[in-house]
């Protein structure tokens, strides 16, 4: 199932209706041998060009892994030529964050949302990045320095809501003058923020010990949003820096029971609802309690998380909420508790000539699918947490560490030619965690059929057994999304849903496939099993969710049938062979169905 892409918008309402124009490529080869087959290390090709469809000589590309697969924190770059095409040559398989460096544009169009993959080639559009400028004043409406200047996104180009946190871009530091002007600021909403210069290793700086203030000269609750386009000049977008004292928050992290706080040990501080933290302090390791205090902090609601780790020992507390109102919160009491984590094993299917899935280019065969070059990934259904796992050669993956909760696993894979045949998990009791008893485990059994239903997790088990069956020979399909009618707005990121056509599969929710469309009403819906499928669109309900709210609608229950119920009265069918590519699918989008 491709769900590595966490869609960065509600989708949950469905649209009914929709036809399918496909142009089928199929490409069939032989088996290679599989011994001696070594893995195919791929260029990132591609061409960066400005609005006007002038190339770029000289602009910088990079590409960083991400993810948990072999490409995970590497990082390589390259320089486009006069032609503004670049090529980073020989790259392990897996996803790549990419960027472009070309003063003072800004990448606006052709980097996938989801990474890009070794072997695929980008068309990157730029522009000029928006500038921001102001003043920075006292109370008083004096000129201040030495302050910095950030914004903070919260809406992408298209109004979606997304995490809050720093958008990069150039300036931001006040002069002499009170003055401020950021620049090459990607299109968006932000607020802004004023705040001292960033703290080291807990040591004070200038105006350290002040709240931080937001545009025009509030409180984050009261801050005013600057909606900017490419190419966009706002002025006079002065601020007043309040220089409140704030309050504090302080309280006591205990450890868990027979052992200390581990060497590596910090509270992070959230604003409530969010998941980039908004400060963190280190606590002093060893102890079996030991303090911490958060200084100038505003007024409003938040959430505390401690974490202790020491070798492979990972102890986290749940989040506390702490609410603060004109005074400072004294006595909070964090208590550390155990991880756990999910075991398993990555399986190859044997292969067949049938799903060889064809040459490459150069001539040369697909190397065997190595359970190294698939990564697993792990998310909490609350949203809060997420992680993930690479699996051994042989197989062994353990994605740690876990808390408590209901959780969803999938796998990412390094190229286009492999599937998940199956997810399975054996029915032996959850294992009881160090230092439990096994009375306490004998009562936790594994949750079964993971696959429809994901697992549930204790603190107080560690589950195993967990089995991802991989098979090659994986379809593609790719192409672009209309309106109905033709000079009608299309949404922005449509999701395009391929579900499973017999019925027996209703519930086989690793055979349920979605993606959001890029920008341009683009898709690509990789690495599918072969099959009959019905392909039916959603559209998004709100703009304000999250993106770390948003699920695949096959992971609820209630919204697979609903997505089944539409893709069935639609009736739009494909019939994908293995390794066959559509390249060329117009999937036509019909509207909304409560």
């Amino acid at each position: 199932m491709k769900l590595e892409r966490i869609l960065d918008r509600a989708r949950r309402p469905l649209a009914a209706a929709v036809a399918l124009v496909v142009c089928a490529a199929l490409a069939h080869g032989q088996s290679p041998a599989d011994s001696g087959a070594t893995p195919a290390r791929l260029p990132l090709r591609g061409r960066v060009f400005d609005e006007s469809g002038k190339p770029l000589d000289g602009a910088m590309v990079r590409a960083f892994g991400i993810g948990f697969g072999p490409a995970r924190s590497s990082s390589t770059s390259a320089r486009t030529n006069s032609e503004g095409e670049f090529v980073i040559p020989n790259l392990d398989s897996g996803a790549y964050s990419v960027s472009v460096v070309f003063h003072p544009l800004v990448a606006v169009e052709g980097i996938p949302v989801e990474g890009a993959r070794p072997g695929q080639s980008m068309s990157i559009r730029m522009a000029r990045g928006a500038a921001i400028t102001g003043k920075v004043l006292d109370r008083d409406g004096s000129p201040m320095t030495g302050l910095v200047v950030s914004p903070l996104r919260t809406r992408d180009s298209d109004g979606i809501r997304v995490e809050e946190g720093d958008r990069p871009a150039q300036g931001g530091t006040v002069d002499d003058r009170g003055v401020y002007r950021l620049w090459g600021v990607f299109p968006g909403t932000y607020v802004l923020r004023v705040a001292p210069p960033q703290r080291y290793f807990e040591r004070e700086t200038y105006l350290s010990d002040r709240t931080r203030t937001y545009y025009p000269g509030t409180g984050r609750a009261n801050a005013t949003e600057i909606t900017v386009r490419s190419g966009d000049e706002i002025a006079n977008a002065d601020i007043v820096f309040r220089g409140d004292a704030g309050h504090g928050i302080s309280g006591t992290v205990t450890a868990v029971s027979g052992r200390a706080i581990g060497r590596q040990a910090v509270v992070e501080l959230f604003r409530a609802g969010l998941q980039v933290p908004d400060g963190t302090v280190v606590v002093q390791p060893g102890g079996v309690n030991t303090s911490f205090s958060f200084k100038a902090i505003d007024d409003g609601d938040y959430e505390l998380v401690a974490r202790s780790i020491d070798a492979e020992v990972y102890d986290t507390t749940d989040r506390a909420s702490v609410r603060v109102r004109g005074a400072d919160v004294t006595g909070v009491r964090l208590l550390l508790a155990p991880t756990t984590h999910i075991a398993g094993r990555i399986d190859i299917a044997a292969r067949t000539e049938a799903d060889a899935c064809g040459a490459l280019a150069d001539g040369s065969t697909h190397a065997p699918i190595r359970p190294i070059d698939v990564s697993v990934r792990s998310r909490r259904m609350d949203g809060k947490t997420s992680g993930g796992a690479q699996p051994s050669a042989s197989g062994e993956f353990v994605v740690k560490p876990l808390e408590g909760g209901h959780y969803r696993l999938w796998v990412e894979f390094g190229d286009d030619t492999a599937y998940v045949e199956a997810l399975e998990m054996n029915s032996k009791p959850a294992k009881p965690a160090p230092g439990l008893g096994a009375a306490t485990a004998a009562s936790k059994a594994a949750p079964l059929p993971i696959a429809r239903d994901g697992i549930r997790v204790s603190r107080e088990s560690q589950i195993e057994g967990v089995r991802f069956v991989i098979a090659a020979g994986a379809a593609r399909v790719r192409g672009r999304v209309v309106p109905s009618k033709e000079g009608q707005p299309l949404p922005a990121r449509v999701v395009v849903c391929l579900v499973p056509a017999d019925r027996k599969q209703a519930d086989d929710v690793v055979h349920y496939y979605e993606t959001a469309t890029e920008r341009d009403g683009t898709f690509d819906v990789r690495n599918v099993a072969p099959g009959e499928y019905f392909v039916v669109t959603r559209g998004p309900e709100s703009v304000d969710v999250p993106a770390r709210q948003i699920f695949p609608a096959a992971w609820n229950a209630k919204e697979r049938a609903s997505l089944r119920t539409a893709a069935e009265k639609a009736g739009v069918r494909i019939s994908l062979a293995p390794c066959q590519r559509l390249e060329s699918a117009v999937v036509r989008f019909g509207g909304t169905a409560k």
